[in-house]
């Protein structure tokens, strides 16, 4: 019987109606392909009304190998989280593959991320939460826009192609904690 620990399933918790609501499910891994990692913004995720989301992570996969040149083809990469006119700077601008001046190559299938700690913090910050978004413990409210930004380094980006992504979790709703 349901609920009762005898059968095969053996619930741990009944089941509620929000376990079907889409509006509270949690949004997990939000990415955009970018084929060619030049300058230009990707919008990631835009936090809907009475939702307050936690940045969990955030990072690359490469889909062909990205390769920073020193001095020649690197990209930078950060991430920003906008609402209205103000910006908070989540994770600084950081070479894509973590070159910091050298040639460096991240393999197709590979990814780098903040909490994998992969990508070295030589000659920039690395990946990794900047100060002012820790302050808000990584928190955003409705309406703000979670996007990454590729700049071109040395007037030309990264070869290759990558999946940018960001790693979210519903912190609560309108009607408290999810």
């Amino acid at each position: 019987m349901a609920g009762q620990g005898s059968g095969l399933l053996q619930p741990t918790k009944l089941i509620q109606a929000d376990d079907f609501m889409p509006s509270i499910a949690p949004p997990g891994y939000q990415f955009e392909y970018s084929s060619a990692l030049a300058a230009g913004a990707l919008n990631l995720y835009v936090v809907p009304d009475g939702m307050t989301v936690e940045i969990v992570d955030f990072g690359v996969t490469a889909v062909t190998d990205v390769v920073d040149t020193a001095a020649t083809t690197e990209s930078s990469i950060k991430l920003d989280a906008v609402l209205g006119g103000s910006t908070t700077n989540v994770v600084a601008a950081a070479a894509i593959t973590g070159g910091g001046g050298a040639t460096t190559t991240l393999s197709a299938g590979s990814t780098a991320s903040i909490l994998r700690g992969t990508v070295p913090g030589s000659g920039d910050a690395g990946y990794a939460f900047t100060a002012a978004s820790t302050a808000l413990n990584n928190r955003y409210g409705a309406g703000t826009l979670i996007k990454a930004t590729l700049a071109d380094t040395h007037g030309t980006g990264s070869t290759g192609s990558a999946g940018v992504w960001v790693r979210l979790k519903y912190y609560s709703k309108d009607n408290g904690d999810v």
